[in-house]
């Protein structure tokens, strides 16, 4: 791996119920190499939004966040008080979330949008300033200018997701975090989206997160992956490692799940490769990762 961006050791997340603490995140480590794009796949409830939530310090108030550390750049980012992390998250941190095109206000014009984005973090500028850095910023995922003028509810679903890809990258970021940029739009759309994004954190040499469920689309753009299962990765490794040499048996049935036109399966076919809820339940406790080739890592299942 190039020189590390981002460290994470041992990272535990636990919400407060009315029934006592649950644990969505158990003893994760992750780390994040330079110009790098690491995929986060597992079923919903896995934990892979929490995980990047919780170190954003996106979480809501009923979370409890603890870790060996966090290291971002040289800097303990866990201690930081909120004033501090603030101009680290966007600024050098920024994030796409879930369903990111209904996360534009309606009342604003798109221009307004990364108007307060720049403001925010970087106090007042000229009129003339904003909106030349918010042209070129439109520019960067193919959206012509007029498009700050429209509002939110004037956009196609694929123009709003390239609109906050634009935000998410306004302030030239050395970390993105993309929570499935791409769900809730139409395969044609879903390819022009992930184009442009990877198009745009290589212009920065960015680093990236991506989230998500489709294994397809990670292998287009992910150099290394992580499968989470119940909170903790069941295994890491390259991109080719995952698809070609998968170990745990959580990551096989992932591959199998894939769809394929040159196979054609029978559902119940398909519904027998799936864990047991035995082997579920048996495998929700976590167990440590051990290296099985160089860089490929997997959680005992024995």
């Amino acid at each position: 791996m190039s020189e590390k961006i981002l460290s994470i050791e041992n990272l535990n997340i636990d919400y407060q119920t009315s029934s006592g603490y649950f644990r969505a995140v158990n003893g994760v480590s992750l780390q994040i190499g330079q110009d790098e794009v690491f995929g986060i796949v597992g079923e919903s409830g896995s934990g892979k939004s929490t995980l990047c939530n919780g170190f954003l310090r996106l979480l809501p108030g009923n979370s409890l966040v603890t870790a060996d550390h966090m290291d971002f750049q040289g800097q303990e980012i866990l201690k930081m008080k909120e004033r501090e992390f603030r101009h680290i998250r966007w600024e050098q941190i920024s994030y796409i979330p879930q369903s990111a095109m209904n996360t534009l206000n309606p009342i604003l014009t798109i221009g307004q949008h990364f108007y307060e984005t720049i403001e925010a973090h970087e106090g007042r500028k000229s009129r003339e300033e904003l909106h030349r850095r918010t042209t070129e910023a439109l520019a960067r995922v193919n959206l012509q200018p007029e498009i700050a003028h429209r509002y939110a509810h004037e956009l196609s679903g694929g123009m709003k997701q390239r609109v906050c890809i634009a935000m998410a990258t306004l302030l030239s970021p050395k970390l993105i975090v993309a929570d499935e940029p791409t769900s809730a739009l139409d395969v044609i759309s879903q390819k022009s989206v992930l184009q442009i994004l990877s198009a745009v954190r290589k212009n920065l040499k960015a680093s990236m997160i991506m989230i998500g469920h489709d294994m397809a689309l990670q292998a287009q753009i992910s150099h290394r992956m992580g499968i989470m299962y119940a909170g903790y990765f069941v295994e890491i490794g390259s991109t080719e490692d995952i698809f070609h040499r998968p170990v745990h048996p959580y990551t096989q049935g992932l591959i199998r799940a894939i769809p394929s036109i040159r196979r054609r399966d029978d559902i119940s076919a398909l519904a027998a490769c799936e864990l047991s809820e035995k082997e579920r339940l048996r495998l929700r406790t976590p167990r440590p990762l051990r290296e099985v080739s160089a860089g490929h890592f997997v959680a005992d299942y024995s």
